[in-house]
């Protein structure tokens, strides 16, 4: 099993000093801005930039840095959601990426909110896209076919979340399995509370991971040190 490289920090610092060329697989769920109501928008758009939510200039930002760090040919998946999908996956295009498709996963349970005004909603968004390669190769998927719409792994209760956006290790799992071979690196740039850095614990993978917000972090490390104690 290969240990994590998990540090906590504000991942624009970071990845400032990053080396070029050196991750195989983009894993990440980013801190996408909430949808405040007019009366709250200001107070939340300011609370938002002292956690590090994204900002709408963050977007081609953060693509252009995934972009520096991501090997030729390579893989990146990206959560998204409907409300800045197309901002989100315009940044990518315009940072040189190919977007190849999106995933959509199918949760067990919807979100909470106004029923009697939306619908309520049951999916994630997932981007995928591949960093070209200017010598013509690319990683294809390994494993079997599969369509774009992922229903096999229902999302977590809100019971057992300690994150709110926590996402299922199993998720990760297959995704990292499908674009990259044991002993390749994974990189999740808003690692939360580790769950990607523990798919790649798990299969095998090399992986980094950056946290910013210091709760999140640490349990990231208490779920990492258990995984480690329950291997050995």
């Amino acid at each position: 099993m290969f240990e994590p490289s998990f540090m906590m920090g504000d991942a624009w610092t970071l990845l400032k000093e990053f080396p070029e060329e050196s991750i195989d697989l983009i894993l990440t769920d980013p801190p996408y801005m909430s949808m405040p109501s007019r009366s709250t928008a200001d107070r939340a758009v300011e609370a938002n930039k002292i956690i590090g939510v994204f900002q709408k200039e963050d977007f081609l930002r953060f693509a252009v840095h995934c972009r520096k760090v991501l090997r030729p040919g390579r893989h990146l998946y990206c959560f998204t959601q409907e409300k800045v999908f197309a901002e989100n996956r315009t940044a990518f295009v315009e940072a040189g990426f190919e977007v190849r498709g999106t995933l959509q996963w199918i949760k067990k349970t919807f979100t909470k909110g106004d029923f009697k005004a939306d619908y309520p909603i049951q999916n994630e968004m997932i981007i995928f896209a591949k960093k070209p390669d200017p010598a013509g190769r690319s990683r294809d998927l390994f494993g079997t076919i599969h369509s774009n719409v992922l229903t096999e792994f229902p999302n977590l209760s809100s019971n057992s979340m300690i994150h709110p956006t926590q996402k299922p290790v199993e998720l990760c799992e297959y995704l990292i399995k499908r674009s990259t071979e044991e002993g390749e690196v994974v990189f999740d740039p808003f690692a939360g509370v580790g769950t990607t850095l523990i798919a790649a614990m798990q299969t095998e993978r090399r992986s980094i991971g950056f946290e910013l917000v210091e709760e999140f972090y640490k349990k990231g490390l208490w779920r990492i040190n258990q995984l480690r104690e329950m291997i050995s």
